[in-house]
C-alpha cells in the first residue's frame, strides 16, 4: 500500500467513509488466513456460488486442504476500481506440506488476477484466475529431498 493510499485510508476511515481498496485487502488477507487454518468452508464464503467453474474450484480446495497444509504469502500488485467492483492482482506464494509426508513440500507461486463486486455490505469474489491454482499436486512426482 503506497503511502497516499494509506494516507486516503485514514482520512476516509475517520470520515466515516470505507476505502473499498482497502476492505478488498482485507477480504484477501481473511482468505489467506482461512486457507492457513484449513478451513476451506471459511475459504469459500468469500466466492460467489455462482461464479463460473465454482463448483471445481470448490473441489479443488477441498482437495489440497484435505492432503496440504498451506502457508501463503500474497504480494499486492494492483488494486483497481471503484466501490462496486475491484480488480486485484497479487503475487500469491504457498509453501504445501504434505499432511501426509511431511518431507513433501512443495512450492507453488504465480501472478492471480481476482475480481470482486459488491454483494450488499460484503464483498465476494466473482472471477479468479488461474482457476487451478488451488489443485492438488500430484504425490510422489517430486523430487526426493535430502534427510538432515
Amino acid at each position: 500500500m503506497t503511502r497516499r493510499t494509506m494516507l486516503l485510508a485514514l482520512a476516509a476511515a475517520r470520515a466515516g467513509a470505507v476505502d473499498p481498496a482497502s476492505e478488498v485487502w482485507n477480504v484477501l488477507t481473511a482468505m489467506a488466513n482461512a486457507l492457513s487454518a484449513s478451513d476451506s468452508a471459511a475459504f469459500l464464503l468469500f466466492f460467489d456460488s455462482s461464479m463460473p467453474g465454482f463448483d471445481s474450484f470448490r473441489l479443488a480446495v477441498a482437495g489440497l486442504l484435505n492432503e496440504f497444509s498451506v502457508e501463503s504469502s500474497i504480494n499486492p500488485l494492483q488494486n483497481e476500481g471503484d466501490n462496486r467492483s475491484r480488480t486485484l492482482e497479487v503475487d500469491w506464494s504457498m509453501r504445501l506440506v504434505s499432511l501426509n509426508d511431511l518431507d513433501e513440500v512443495v512450492p507453488r507461486e504465480t501472478n492471480v488476477t481476482l475480481k470482486l463486486e459488491r454483494r450488499g455490505k460484503k464483498w465476494k469474489v466473482v472471477s479468479f484466475q488461474p482457476a487451478n491454482f488451488f489443485q492438488a499436486p500430484p504425490h510422489g512426482g517430486l523430487p526426493p529431498q535430502p534427510k538432515l
